[in-house]
């Protein structure tokens, strides 16, 4: 269980995000940070994070971090989530993933699409990432 608010919708939450936002813009060339904890995938900005790619068994799968107290659950999540599970179409997880099976995903080509969701933000595609660890 994870030690934290970041499951609550409190402003510590969201003010850690103008100033890194702000930084790497300015040296990245970055409109958002994707938030990770140990490598791991959790947010981007202020909003929960999707990937949808062919993953590594070849199956269209859309992929987004479980609710583990440490993301911020959302209408907006459930939603895009219960819809894409009510299609049927792909394969739809919950489950931790680390920024470097993103990355290699991405050198494979099997990234179709990154997005954040959220109440002010609906679904916000991810154009490109930055990515020093």
């Amino acid at each position: 269980m994870a030690l934290g608010f970041g499951d609550k919708k409190i402003g510590g939450n969201y003010a850690p995000t103008i100033r890194i936002g702000r930084k790497g813009a300015e040296q990245h060339g970055c409109d958002q940070a994707l938030w990770l904890l140990h490598d791991y995938v959790t947010e981007v900005g202020t909003m929960n994070f999707f990937v949808f790619w062919k993953n590594e068994d070849g199956i269209d799968e859309l992929i987004t971090p479980p609710l583990d107290g440490t993301i911020l659950p959302g209408i907006t999540r459930d939603s895009i989530i219960t819809l894409c599970t009510e299609l049927n179409e792909f394969k739809v997880t919950k489950r931790m993933f680390k920024i470097q099976e993103m990355i290699k995903a991405s050198k494979e080509g099997r990234i179709y699409e990154a997005f954040g969701s959220g109440t002010a933000a609906i679904v916000s595609p991810v154009r490109s990432y930055s990515y020093d660890g």
